[in-house]
């Protein structure tokens, strides 16, 4: 007995000291892009277990082998984990989480569960995280009202030099002996020179949109007295990220912030009758490529009974191509049905769509799979789209009820009506009710 009091103590140690570390994070799930194995029926979507709602649920399909994942859309340090769940709860479950959503690793290992209400310390570094039901609860599936994920964002080393031997452009250029090649190509003794005007500038891509956080600058003899650094992700629509006034110095090193695939130099004005002249710019920031942002995710049947699937994407950098998957109420897992090209391989927005031209009948589940150059990837949200081939279009009315329901069905015949009371007790039953017959109750 003793023995199992101080195992208790220790634990209680542990989980407090966990917390303690967490009081100051932020919810990092909170309406971010969420993946289920299934889903119940349109009202129990997956999106609701990560919308700040807590009277709008998840709910899967009625089997132990479920799931339900996160995409905190970058790798964040996490430490602890909240599952708020209805009285469909998980008996036993992991905690999985994954920096690239292929290859998992357990934080945390639940069994014999009794509470609606778990607060689970883990650690580790991850994009994704994963409650994996084992076993039910109850015979129904698993339904949370609340996924909450907390932990912090890794702090930024500020120690690569993303402009290394990037693709460089100019304003102008003294002469071919002073190309703007020369500005990033890593050689403290080779140098870009511009024409000898004041508003001149160069600008270096980085290849796709990063999070950057200095800029240093060594000049040559003709150096700037001002200048700014701006930041762009489409090199057409420029953001100021520092401005310098004043400038004696033949190195500067500028703090900047900001996420960008752009970086530039833009002159204001020169400390000599000549250009601007330097021997090296470099970019600093993490080469962590941030992912694309998805603006909409909507589907619709058509009247062909065809589902049309439209989405938007905004900062779509380094972006190859989109995987649409699809997955009816019983089937395992998703499907892919189709794939869509990038339209850029820049950065900016793109507008798609799909058709599924094989709809199949009853609810089908549908997602996107935005892959990168690298092969890295993202999910899109879960939607929902019906497809009945036939319908009752029953028509009831008045609403609210006085004294008389009336019901009338608009297609076709129906074998039966049954009418309930709110405590579920049977008041009426209709048999072989007729096309276009009202039924007044």
């Amino acid at each position: 007995m003793k023995s199992f009091l101080i195992a208790c103590v220790a634990s209680l140690m542990f989980t407090s000291h966990a917390s303690s570390q967490c009081n100051t994070s932020s919810n990092l799930a909170l309406n971010t892009l969420v993946t289920a194995t299934s889903e119940e029926n349109s009202g129990r979507r997956a999106d609701y277990a990560v919308d700040g709602n807590n009277t709008t649920r998840w709910s899967s399909s009625a089997s132990d082998a479920q799931s339900i994942t996160v995409d905190l859309g970058s790798i964040k340090s996490l430490c602890r984990v909240e599952l708020l769940w209805e009285a469909a709860y998980g008996r036993d479950f992991n905690i999985d989480i994954s920096t690239d959503g292929s290859n998992w690793s357990t934080a945390a290992s639940i069994t014999g569960n009794t509470s609606t209400n778990n607060v689970i310390p883990v650690s580790g570094s991850a994009r994704y995280v994963r409650m994996t039901g084992i076993t039910r609860a109850t015979g129904y599936g698993y339904s949370l009202y609340e996924f909450r994920v907390f932990g912090t964002a890794p702090t930024a080393s500020c120690s690569t030099n993303l402009a290394l031997q990037r693709p460089a452009y100019e304003s102008s250029q003294q002469n071919s002996s002073f190309p703007v090649e020369n500005v990033n190509d890593g050689n403290i003794e080779t140098r870009w020179s511009s024409g000898f005007a004041d508003n001149e500038y160069m600008y270096i891509d980085l290849g796709a949109r990063y999070p950057v956080c200095s800029v240093e600058i060594f000049w040559e003899a003709a150096y700037g007295t001002a200048y700014r650094i701006e930041l762009s992700n489409d090199a057409v629509n420029w953001t100021v990220a520092a401005s310098v006034t004043g400038n004696t110095d033949l190195h500067n090193t500028i703090s900047i912030s900001g996420n960008a695939r752009y970086v530039r130099m833009y002159g204001v004005s020169r400390a000599t009758q000549y250009g601007y002249s330097i021997w090296e710019m470099r970019v600093y920031g993490t080469s962590i490529v941030l992912p694309v942002k998805w603006v909409s995710f909507t589907g619709k049947l058509d009247s062909n009974k065809k589902v049309r699937l439209d989405w938007t994407t905004a900062d779509e950098t380094n972006n190859a191509r989109f995987e649409i998957q699809r997955k009816r109420d019983n089937d395992a897992d998703f499907i892919t049905i189709g794939s869509v090209q990038a339209t850029t391989l820049a950065t900016g927005a793109g507008q798609y769509n799909f058709t599924d031209v094989k709809t199949p009948e009853g609810v089908s589940y549908y997602r996107i799979r935005q892959v990168d150059q690298n092969g890295q990837s993202s999910y899109s949200k879960t939607i929902s789209v019906e497809n009945r081939t036939s319908s009752t279009a029953l028509l009831v009315y008045p609403n609210p009820v006085v004294s008389q329901l009336y019901i009338k069905d608009a297609n076709q015949p129906i074998d039966y009506i049954r009418v309930f009371a709110t405590d579920g007790r049977k008041m009426q039953e209709f048999s072989n009710v007729a096309k276009g017959q009202t039924t007044m109750i």
